[in-house]
């Protein structure tokens, strides 16, 4: 049935009279804070990169603003320490709620400090940042009671530096104890999420905000709440106390709670809780919680210590959004325990679910925080995807409580040593607890080949850059990064293939038995691995781990590896650099003559075997040319076995044949991360024009035969600019035509239906498959699409359309319907409860309509004649539509003309942030005239926003050139193949 314009403006109407209610209040907020993941997942290409545009652009909630400042990073090291801590005893009590007689967002507190001399000394130096110190009661005594010095301190900030400064009257002896007594004041933040800090959520059982007061101490935070000697190195054991207002809350530190006693200071109804000392750790660990929650606690014969999981009453008692994460945690944490042979060493693991949390999660020892999403996980409503990030995410932080808490960096230019290790082992530990994730193999695109594309760029570091260390100490944290987590973990890796699993584990393991309680640096760690592989004989005895490691860890970037036909038995390996004319911000401390040490394991059509990844030979770092004899040339050889080194391979076009007769004949005998690397490789040499984009599309070929989840994860992520710039052009059809048949063969042979029995990596890659099908358009899927939809239409109390693919269908029912689909949807939707997933999927997916005659006025009315619905949905729903390859022009045009009036409804950053969201579609010079027309005429009120404008500007110009230069190519190519 064709629309009317009649019937269609009454849609619209009903849409927006609909969407105008308070309940859309609660609704964004559900969209925003739980279901973006799912949004970016199994959504159709044009939606993906839309949300997480939309993401990097929102900078308040709940009007916090959460984008000035992530952390604070300290100017200045702690000069020679005349003394180490041993222990800290705290008492806090953070005033969270209007108090009469106290300041509100006040938490006054006291420490005292135990130390050992280590030299005789009148001065004490300690970090301080935003503390109210009482001088008058600061007292240093010697715990030697025969010992009857009085000191005198005179107490000194030194704000610059985050300094303390106690000048003593009598010189401490050298190894005698004392303790620094000292009141203080600190202060809840509530404009930014570090030190410790004030969130919140809307409890929907009794519509009331509900605050949560919760800590952030990484870097560099923790002097902002108490007086310490704030770095990685310096550890000690931490007593703590908690006073709160028990009537509303509930009080966590890393302990266990002790005992409970009233509040000697504070009014009726307030505790003073005493929780266990800890094991020795680092400041930056420290952390506690006040908040109005709930918990679920593992099985006990899972885990002997108690292993909870906190979170709001309504995720963890009405949707039991915590029994997942509790479990496994339980589970990873006894992995750990077998794996490393060595026990858990505090007395609980508690994770707890915060609302506003900047980074994804933090490892705490004993009270891991958690961005909410990153730890809730609902049954038959969250997707596999999501399990699949809450599941790696948990692997991680409690890998931590072993490298990062138990053994730590000694400083923060040696943080990869952490973060790299349990980047690493959050693969293997899941791969181990939750195989049906293959995360083996997903490690590839998601570690490997991320941390590649940033070490390519002007962005990448060394992973260690001593210079910085002694120069820059105030930049240096700004390394919390791909290349530490993503080319660290990868480093690791390498480690792995020349040293074998066995020889990494044992090292790993004695490292951790040797620097148990203790700071590192990777220099330990190599010289540890170096014995072990000695001693097993998996490194020869002139080679050290140090002399290969150095040259990866200690400058940026990373070698190609050229390798040509010599002969029917000779080969020439070439090395240099990757994207030579990328000059690094940070620089390198390595002659830039130095190249690298590179092990190179070979598998062969005569021996394909991509276990044993011990290296046939060695390229020194002096060794730009090596040939190397042996090899029958006229089969396929592929260097690099199962991408285990941290390097690309060019082949000439002979090897590069061989391997594509391979690929199309049987693909399986070349592993799969092989074959996922490959064609990262071939993508990434025509981006950077080593090759022409006709030998990279050859890796293509063969797709209609590959079911495994990263091949087609790489295939996407490089086709999908591909897509965006191609998308309005003749050459989409030619694409569609190409690809299409490919995914649909694919899904075929995984299966083209969702069961109810399926999970994991299968059905993630069977989301994305749809996803892609439907995107373009292909008649199968969006026949499976309509009919879901239809289905779910007629008998709306049970949506049969599995969780996974309903971003998908949805999308796809509107975007190809008519305005029966259209009428058929709003019923849907009113229909849908204002809580639910389904609603805020469904709002997202009208902005994928593609007829005009829905886009006008529903953009008219929703953005301007709709008073009741927040700025942030309307933005978003804008962004939607310019995604949208059908409607973005029509969309663009109406926004041109009614920039004026749209800024002063929405606000400037909705013009921002749709120019930010098209950038990567708009390939003409025309559509380009039309937002920088609309930019000049509306000039003063974007000037805030024209840095991030012009760069907008500077990525369509450069999608006029690539579109110059490749579109025709491509659309020969994909149409003639």
């Amino acid at each position: 049935m064709k629309s009317n314009s009649v019937y269609v403006v009454s849609l619209i109407q009903g849409l927006i009279k609909f969407l105008n209610s308070v309940s859309i209040m609660k609704m964004f907020s559900l969209l925003f804070c739980n279901t973006f993941f799912v949004l970016t997942q199994g959504n159709p290409p044009l939606q993906i990169e839309l949300l997480r545009v939309f993401l990097s652009h929102l900078q308040t909630i709940d009007g916090v603003d959460y984008g000035i400042e992530k952390t604070t990073f300290a100017k200045t090291r702690l000069p020679a320490t005349n003394v180490i801590p041993t222990n800290y005893i705290i008492f806090w009590t953070p005033i969270i709620d209007n108090l009469a007689e106290f300041e509100q967002f006040s938490i006054p507190g006291t420490v005292t400090i135990t130390v050992t001399a280590v030299t005789n000394t009148h001065f004490i130096t300690l970090n301080s940042l935003h503390l109210d110190i009482v001088e008058n009661t600061i007292e240093v005594k010697p715990l030697d009671k025969s010992d009857s010095t009085v000191y005198k301190v005179t107490g000194k900030s030194e704000p610059s530096n985050e300094f303390y400064l106690l000048e003593l009257n009598e010189a401490l002896s050298e190894g005698k104890e004392y303790s620094i007594f000292i009141e203080f004041t600190s202060y809840i933040a509530t404009t930014k999420l570090n030190g410790i800090y004030l969130t919140g959520y809307l409890d929907p059982e009794t519509n009331e905000f509900s605050n949560v007061l919760t800590t952030q101490f990484q870097a560099s935070a923790a002097r902002q709440a108490f007086p310490c000697f704030d770095e990685p190195w310096v550890k000690a054991t931490f007593k703590i106390y908690v006073g709160y207002d028990r009537q509303r809350y509930i009080a966590l530190s890393n302990g266990q709670e002790v005992r409970e006693t009233p509040h000697p200071t504070m009014p009726s109804g307030w505790s003073l809780k005493e929780f266990n000392e800890t094991v020795k750790m680092s400041t930056y660990l420290i952390a506690i919680v006040i908040a109005n929650y709930k918990y679920v606690e593992a099985p006990a014969d899972i885990f002997p210590k108690p292993v909870r999981i906190y979170g709001p009453s309504h995720l963890i008692n009405g949707q039991k959004g915590g029994d997942y994460a509790a479990t496994k945690a339980a589970e990873f944490l006894a992995y750990f325990e077998k794996y490393y042979e060595i026990e858990y060493k505090m007395d609980k693991m508690d994770s707890v679910a915060i609302p506003a949390f900047w980074f994804g999660a933090m490892e705490n020892w004993g009270l891991n925080i958690y961005r909410e999403n990153n730890l809730m996980y609902f049954n038959q409503l969250s997707t596999e995807a999501e399990r699949e990030s809450t599941t790696l995410v948990l692997a991680h932080e409690l890998c931590h409580q072993w490298f990062g808490n138990l053994v730590t960096a000694e400083f923060w230019d040696q943080i990869w040593v952490n973060e790299g290790l349990a980047t690493y082992f959050e693969y293997i530990a899941v791969a181990e607890v939750v195989p049906e994730f293959h995360t083996l193999t997903l490690r590839q695109h998601k570690v490997f080949q991320v941390a590649m594309a940033f070490d390519a760029s002007e962005a990448s570091h060394p992973l260690i850059n001593y210079a910085e260390r002694k120069h820059k100490y105030d930049k240096l944290m700004e390394v919390f990064d791909r290349i530490t987590y993503r080319k660290g973990a990868s480093l690791i890796r390498m480690m792995e293939g020349f040293l074998t699993l066995r020889t990494l584990k044992n090292g790993l393991k004695n490292f951790l038995k040797k620097k148990s309680y203790e700071g590192a640096n990777q220099n330990e760690l190599f010289q540890i691995l170096t014995e072990e592989g000695h001693q097993d004989g998996t490194l020869p005895l002139n080679r050290t781990v140090k002399e290969v490691m150095d040259t990866w860890s200690l400058q940026s970037g990373f070698p190609l590896v050229s390798v040509t036909k010599s002969s029917k038995s000779r080969i020439h390996v070439t090395q240099e650099r990757f994207v030579k004319d990328v000059k690094y911000s940070n620089g390198s401390i390595l002659d830039p003559h130095d190249l690298w040490t590179i092990p190179v394991a070979v598998a062969t059509a005569d021996n394909p075997d991509f276990d044993d990844l011990t290296p046939d030979f060695w390229i020194e770092k002096d060794v730009r040319f090596k040939s190397i004899e042996g090899y029958d040339t006229t089969k396929w050889i592929l260097f690099n076995a199962d991408a285990a080194g941290y390097y690309r391979v060019l082949y000439d076009d002979t090897l590069l044949n061989l391997l594509l007769d391979q690929l199309n004949n049987d693909p399986t005998v070349i592993s799969v991360v092989s074959r996922s690397q490959l064609i990262d490789d071939y993508f990434t040499f025509w981006v950077h024009k080593f090759i022409q984009v006709e030998d990279t599309l050859q890796l293509t070929k063969y797709l209609g035969h590959e079911t495994e989840a990263v091949v087609w994860t790489t295939v996407f992520s490089h086709l999908r600019p591909i897509l965006n710039k191609v998308s309005d052009t003749l050459t989409f059809n030619a694409f569609r035509s190409y690809l299409a048949p490919k995914l649909i063969q694919a899904l075929t042979l995984i299966g083209f239906e969702q069961l109810p029995h399926h999970n994991g990596t299968n059905v993630i890659l069977r989301s994305e498959l749809l996803d892609w099908a439907c995107s373009l358009q292909h008649a199968r899927c969006l026949t499976y699409a309509s009919k879901l939809f239809s289905e779910w239409h007629a008998s709306p109390g049970m949506n049969p359309i599995p969780v996974d693919i309903r971003s998908v269908v949805y999308c796809a029912a509107l975007a190809n319907g008519d305005a029966d689909t259209f009428a058929a949807a709003l019923t849907m939707y009113k229909s849908l409860s204002t809580s639910g997933i389904d609603k805020s999927l469904l709002f997202v997916a009208f902005g994928c309509a593609n007829d005009a005659n829905f886009i006008i006025p529903l953009l008219r009315d929703l953005l301007f004649e709709s008073s009741d619905i927040i700025t942030p949905l309307k933005i978003l729903f804008l962004q939607v539509l310019g995604t949208n390859r059908i409607s973005r022009t029509e969309t663009t045009n109406y926004i041109a003309r009614s920039a004026s009036k749209l800024i002063k409804a929405l606000g400037a950053v909705a013009i921002s942030n749709y120019i930010h969201t098209i950038s990567t579609y708009v390939g003409t010079t025309g559509e380009l005239k039309t937002l920088e027309q609309m930019v000049q005429d509306n000039a003063e009120d974007l000037e805030t926003f024209r840095p991030t404008l012009n760069a907008n500007f500077i990525i369509i110009r450069k999608n006029i050139q690539w579109r110059k230069e490749n579109e025709e190519r491509l659309r020969i190519w994909f149409s003639e193949n």
